[in-house]
């Protein structure tokens, strides 16, 4: 009636690498298997890699996350960096709506039509994987100030460089 099953299953995998500006995130997810990159930030110029052309908007990150899935040119896809896909994200909401700041639409809706946005492109992501793709989201940090109830005082961490409410869908 059920199957049981055991042992390892090798399954292409989803990693998120974030860290502050110049410690090494773009050389680390270069040495995934056969990587390719989607540089939305031109971070990857100076590295011997295979890349494609910058996307220009939001519509065509999610085009290129799609061709990867659908001609699967590589092992490894990494896009590069998950701020600025939050920043075209946001980008093609002030487009669509004719305004000139995320905050004209007011009430927070700005960020969460862009925040929506953005799950699509995770969405894709996973259609990535589903086809055999390991997928890497590269991002920066920032440094928050911590107060921890259970200790004494605050202290810093690093947090994904994102909109408060788009980064617990990263990770």
């Amino acid at each position: 009636m059920f199957e049981i099953s055991s042992g390892r299953q090798l399954k292409p995998i989803k990693v998120v690498i974030y860290g502050p500006a110049g410690v090494g995130k773009s050389t680390l997810a270069a040495n995934f298997p056969n990587p390719l990159f989607i540089d939305t930030e031109d971070s990857t110029v100076h590295m011997d890699v295979k890349r494609l052309k910058r996307p220009s908007t939001f519509t065509e990150l999610i085009q290129m996350i799609r061709w990867v899935a659908q001609t699967k040119p590589c092992s490894t896809l990494i896009s590069d960096t998950a701020d600025w896909a939050e920043a075209l994200s946001e980008k093609q909401v002030i487009d669509e709506n004719n305004i000139k700041s995320i905050e004209d639409i007011g009430y927070g809706a700005g960020y969460v039509k862009a925040r929506e946005k953005y799950g699509s492109m995770l969405d894709e992501l996973t259609s990535v994987i589903d086809a055999g793709i390991n997928t890497v989201l590269v991002a920066h940090s920032k440094v928050v100030k911590f107060e921890d109830p259970a200790v004494l005082g605050a202290y810093d961490r690093y947090e994904l460089k994102l909109e408060k409410k788009t980064a617990p869908i990263v990770k």
